[in-house]
């Protein structure tokens, strides 16, 4: 086939390539043909780096068409929506991706007559149907370039596969940014080109990552309106899976429904980070909820705390979630289309997404500060990614921003590593854990979460009003607002240009307050027991380490001995558990946790605990 006819001219590049996309594009150089993997981070510029690949290879006469799969719907309009925008920043202009599955005979006519040079299609397409027979027909002709998004979803002996290694390609590039998979096998093998994330982060090219764990209960209420209460790792215990859709159908089947009663402090404090950080740059943030009924809950949750401050939507699919057509409308809202190949703010419509199952690998989010798992999330290639929505550097921002928080519930996996050691768990091998690393004392495991603060922390404020700014109408007018419901102490009002927030985010507490007594706001003897429920962990934590083996390793059923010891003897101590307590009661037994945490600390583990 000759050179192609359509309108594809060489320009000067508007990107310079990464250390590691020219890793990649000289690695294709030595290889002309044949296979490559390659591990590159989220963010760091996949679609970029198989451009670049497929200009140089071009340019040798080794290829000139280019096949683009990827795994999903979402990312397919993705590639086609973006991809001219990609290839115009390596050099080649004119170049105008086109679905196969959108029009078969169109694509078979546009190859024939070479008014396109590359084709994209989901990896469904490949295997059945229309899309896979033009296409057969369209790899007879042409030197092919192959792209495999996203291989780790290919197993060698799965239909995928075996349909990918099939196709007759001079060149084959295979790209992931999580490759590995636990425990079966894979079609394309080891990665040949790894970057790790550190290195993009180094290169400024993904932001840097820190992740915190939070112990808390949710609450759910049943037919006849009693509350019951329980960790995210018992309901999914109960259920016998964390699949949002199990989840969803054993509310409904039991006619349990998700309590408004106080949102999760695991939703809050982000949120409250995030408005901090609004204050320089209008970022985002992602939860994942339990299942679409919990999505919704959540989603009004926020809405009631910080509905005109914040953008809230969900995303969900299923027999309770939402029509294709709705979850892609919310989805664009969130991550609009690019402009002159940059996504950019102003064009964002939403805020705060939450969602079940759809903001993971294709949704190429850029401006993500915080991501939030409500359920137990495991360590695996889907959450991965969904943590890796918040790895994309931001351009323009300060270095102060370049930096996102994985929040996720203490009984998940991920609490094992954390702050920014989460990063090295994308750079695990073979789908597991990244190795076990010494913390401060040179322990392994279990990292001493601390001393309790002396008091048990209430995220609700009523202070005395200490004085206004009155330089400029809009915070005097947010300054009034705020008197009439709640006030604000001095400290708030050191800072003239950040104040206005902390005013409004201490007059939702206010408000969420003034609502506790009914089933609706954050209930102050929530927040309490939620504490003393996080307190109990710490000090089981600490009482652990003290009875851990000689060589210093941890063992996790230690530390649900110790929880139970601790609960068994406070309840033997204030004649009642920690759910039954009043508030006097909550604050009296976080006492005596916090003075069990210092003397063990100071005297050693007392005899009920040995």
């Amino acid at each position: 086939m000759s050179q192609s006819r359509i309108a594809v001219r060489s320009v000067p590049p508007r990107k310079a390539l990464r250390a590691g996309q020219r890793q990649v594009v000289e690695a294709a150089r030595a290889k002309k043909k044949g296979l490559l993997t390659v591990q590159l981070p989220t963010g760091y510029g996949k679609t970029l780096a198989a451009a670049a690949v497929f200009a140089v290879l071009r340019a040798l006469g080794v290829v000139d068409r280019l096949l683009y799969l990827v795994p999903t719907t979402a990312q397919l309009r993705q590639f086609c929506d973006d991809g001219e925008s990609d290839f115009h920043d390596i050099g080649l202009a004119g170049v105008h991706p086109f679905e196969i599955g959108y029009s078969p005979a169109l694509a078979l006519k546009k190859h024939r007559s070479e008014e396109a040079i590359v084709f994209a299609a989901t990896i469904q397409s490949v295997v059945s149907g229309p899309a896979a027979l033009a296409l057969k027909e369209m790899m007879l002709a042409g030197r092919w370039m192959v792209v495999v998004d996203e291989y780790h979803h290919y197993g060698l002996e799965k239909a995928w596969g075996r349909a990918v290694l099939g196709l007759k390609a001079e060149f084959t590039l295979a790209m992931s940014a999580t490759p590995d998979r636990k425990g079966q096998d894979g079609a394309f093998g080891k990665p040949e080109v790894r970057v790790s994330y550190r290195q993009a982060v180094h290169e400024e090219a993904a932001k840097r990552l820190s992740l915190h764990a939070y112990e808390y209960r949710v609450d759910a209420i049943t037919v006849d309106n009693e509350p019951i209460t329980f960790t995210t790792s018992e309901i999914s215990d109960v259920v016998g899976s964390s699949d949002p859709h199990a989840i969803d159908k054993y509310m409904v089947e039991r006619k349990l429904r998700w309590s408004p009663k106080y949102i999760s402090p695991l939703v809050s404090i982000p949120i409250e980070r995030l408005l901090a950080k609004r204050r320089n740059f209008p970022l985002q943030m992602i939860v994942g909820a339990m299942g679409c009924h919990h999505a919704q809950m959540v989603c009004e949750q926020i809405r009631s705390m910080f509905g005109d401050l914040l953008r809230i939507d969900w995303v969900g699919t299923g027999p309770f979630g939402r029509s294709d057509a709705e979850n892609e409308a919310v989805l664009s809202r969130f991550c609009p289309r690019k402009r002159d190949g940059r996504r950019r703010i102003e064009d964002v419509k939403v805020d705060v997404l939450v969602h079940v199952g759809k903001a993971g690998e294709g949704l190429d989010s850029v401006f993500v500060a915080e991501v939030v798992h409500l359920n137990p999330a495991s360590i695996t290639n889907q959450n991965d990614q969904e943590n890796g929505r918040a790895a994309r550097h931001i351009p323009g921002a300060p270095d102060e921003l370049q930096e996102a928080i994985i929040n996720v519930d203490s009984s998940s996996p991920y609490a094992q590593w954390p702050g920014p050691r989460i990063m090295d768990v994308f750079d695990r091998a073979n789908g597991e854990a990244p190795p076990d690393k010494e913390d401060g004392d040179g322990k392994g495991g279990e990292r001493d979460p601390g001393l309790l603060a002396d008091e048990p922390l209430v995220v609700i404020a009523d202070c005395e009003l200490q004085g206004i700014d009155k330089g400029d109408p809009e915070v005097r007018m947010w300054a009034e607002h705020v008197a009439t419901a709640g006030s604000i102490d001095r400290s708030v009002l050191e800072d003239t240009g950040h104040w206005i927030y902390e005013a409004a985010i201490r007059l939702r507490r206010k408000e969420l307050l003034e609502r506790a007594q009914g089933q609706e706001g954050m209930s102050v003897l929530a927040q309490l027991r939620a504490t003393l429920h996080g307190a109990v962990g710490s000090v089981a934590s600490v009482a652990a380490r003290q009875t851990a083996t000689a060589t210093g390793r941890f063992e996790r059923s230690l530390l649900g001995d110790m929880k139970k010891r601790i609960n068994t003897e406070m309840r033997k101590r204030h004649g009642c558990g920690v759910d039954e307590a009043d508030e006097d009661g909550l604050r009296e037994r976080y006492a005596w946790i916090k003075q069990l945490d210092r003397s063990i600390r100071s005297e050693g583990l007392p005899p009920w605990l040995r």
